[in-house]
């Protein structure tokens, strides 16, 4: 064999081996080829841990060279602290807000630090299952196909995922589960999921770092509208180390969602849960906790600014005053009847106006001597109170002279008593509020005699004629075209 075409077989074995060489390589990289060859660099986040019982290091080591960047997220400090400098070739940052008052805003500024357009948000124990085809890129051409916003990654095989269909009435402050609907509240049976999503999407949310960060996340995608779709296969993601496996840990770790869970539920303003069999949670005020909103400023409650109704908290409360109230007057043979807007929602549909904030009620003041508690404090100076044996309280109003019953002494949402006298066929009284037009004095026909109305689920004393009474006072169709307190239109429903 001459000298040439032993050079000639030497090169194509060189060659070969070369070959060889760099698909060995390939095929032993993690989920995602080197960053500098993606279309879409990304950047990987973890913050969903544990300072008592984590695996941040493992995962860091497993996922690092699977992104361009990897930052790791906190809400305070990672403590005890961690050493990752012992890993190699990674670009990993670490957030800590409350590490250190040194710190400059710029250094905790997560929008300003993520330099990517994607971001893949991964639980804390997330392993990369090697030897995958699945890239950044198919991941973006992904989303793209189908015109999703969000892709959702289940871990295991053996994970199922099912649907809580939810609609989040944010003007209620309500989020009701459903048999059926177009939001989902996924679930992962035994398991979490990761989320890949543009930069762009992540912080167009109002909370984008609110713990459960999935749960939160899909909430928060009814008010932008999200297309949310889930990735089931190819399945690339596991969890590596088991966390919360023993009884104190997963108890300390369980505490910490409940809190987080509360706290979720006050930054997004959803102060019921109705589950699908009708059952309520709450998560808004109670006796022993003020109502939901201060105090009233020019007529206009502070919810309405926030486009929002009376919370359903506050709502309960009240009804619970009003009846209570009702029952007394009942009981002492007191001749009262539904005021001005509570009237007027009794009228429409039997229920307190939407974002109406009290109950009130005219009384007959001859007749306030039959229940002595009011007696008294018609007696007293403005700002004189009186805890009931019930737990209500009964306070001689400092705007003007009429009655206030509280829910509590903490909780102050109220039924107004206004107590009228007849003058000469006309019902009239000491205190009258310039910015309530519908405030005015008025025949005491309507009264002779008093009809029935079903208002907040029982039947209670109200003028004859309510229609007529009503359109004197709130002017015509009133029943019918509803406004707001400033006389804006509503888009009531």
């Amino acid at each position: 064999m001459n000298t040439n075409v032993q050079q000639t077989i030497l090169l194509f074995i060189l060659a070969y081996l070369i070959i060889l060489v760099f698909l060995l390589k390939a095929s032993n990289k993690d989920l995602f080829p080197n960053q500098s060859a993606e279309l879409h660099p990304t950047t990987g986040l973890i913050y969903e841990f544990e300072n008592f019982q984590n695996d941040l290091f493992e995962t860091v080591k497993n996922v690092c060279l699977s992104f361009d960047e990897l930052i790791i997220f906190s809400e305070t400090f990672i403590y005890p602290p961690i050493d990752f400098s012992t890993i190699s070739d990674c670009s990993l940052k670490l957030i800590e807000l409350e590490k250190s008052l040194s710190d400059s805003y710029d250094r905790k500024n997560l929008y300003s630090i993520i330099q990517n357009d994607y971001l893949f948000i991964l639980p804390d124990s997330t392993r990369i299952v090697p030897n995958n085809l699945l890239s950044i890129d198919v991941l973006v051409s992904k989303i793209n196909l189908i015109k999703a916003d969000v892709l959702l990654l289940p871990f295991s095989k053996e994970s199922i995922t099912y649907c809580d269909h939810f609609n989040f009435d944010i003007r209620r402050w309500t989020l009701n589960f459903v048999d059926n609907g177009t939001n989902c509240l996924y679930r992962n049976v035994n398991d979490g999921f990761a989320v890949f999503l543009p930069k762009r999407i992540f912080f167009k949310l109002s909370h984008p770092l609110l713990r459960p960060f999935v749960e939160s996340f899909l909430i928060q995608s009814q008010v932008l509208n999200l297309k949310i779709s889930i990735l089931e296969s190819p399945l690339f993601l596991e969890y590596g180390s088991k966390i919360f496996s023993d009884h104190h840990t997963k108890a300390k770790h369980d505490h910490l969602e409940e809190q987080r869970h509360k706290i979720m539920y006050a930054k997004l303003g959803i102060k019921k849960i109705v589950n699908k069999d009708n059952s309520i949670e709450w998560y808004g005020c109670d006796r022993n906790r003020p109502r939901c909103f201060g105090s009233i400023m020019n007529d206009i409650p502070e919810y309405l600014i926030q486009n929002r109704w009376l919370p359903p908290c506050c709502r309960r409360n009240l009804e619970i005053t009003g009846r209570y109230v009702f029952n007394l007057l009942e009981k002492f043979h007191i001749r009262y009847w539904l005021e001005g807007g509570s009237l007027l929602g009794a009228a429409r549909n039997g229920q307190i106006i939407d974002w109406d904030y009290d109950i009130d009620i005219g009384i007959y003041q001859e007749d306030m001597y039959k229940l002595s508690i009011l007696q008294v404090l018609f007696e007293k100076a403005p700002g004189f109170r009186i805890e009931d044996g019930q737990g209500f309280v009964w306070e001689k109003a400092l705007e003007g002279n009429f009655i206030k019953i509280h829910y509590s002494l903490i909780n102050r949402i109220h039924v107004d008593i206004f107590p009228f006298v007849s003058s000469n066929g006309t019902m009239t009284k000491d205190t009258w509020f310039e910015n309530h037009p519908q405030d005015m004095p008025f025949p005491e026909h309507f009264l002779q005699p008093l009809e029935q109305i079903s208002f907040i689920g029982i039947n209670v004393s109200a003028p004859n004629n309510v229609r007529q009474f009503l359109e004197m006072k709130f002017g015509s169709n009133a029943i019918e075209q509803p406004r707001y307190p400033n006389n804006k239109k509503t888009d009531y429903e």
